[in-house]
């Protein structure tokens, strides 16, 4: 035990050593609190970053479901011209065939 501590405990006796912890603890408890605060104002700011991934990522997808949307429906309408081609040429097939 260090002398300083000796003398000290001898002085003040139980009380004082009992004080000395106390303050001791509290001292650690704010050295935690701030950690714990620091750790949480960190932790916001990740989620704001978070957040704003996740924003856009969900307009990216909503972009790419349109664009799938509008190539489904470019695809049907050739489709569609295409047959209605198809049956034209067979008509004019048939015309020149008589």
């Amino acid at each position: 035990m260090p002398d300083a501590l000796a003398t000290a405990l001898a002085q003040f006796g139980l009380a004082g050593f009992v004080a000395w912890m106390w303050l001791t603890e509290r001292r650690a408890t704010q050295t935690r609190e701030k950690q714990i605060g620091d750790l949480h104002d960190r932790l916001m700011q990740e989620r704001r970053g978070t957040d704003a991934l996740l924003g856009a990522l969900e307009r990216s997808t909503a972009a790419m479901t349109a664009l799938q949307e509008g190539q489904k429906n470019l695809a049907a309408a050739i489709e569609r011209l295409a047959a209605k081609e198809d049956r034209a040429s067979r008509r004019s097939t048939k015309r020149d065939a008589a």
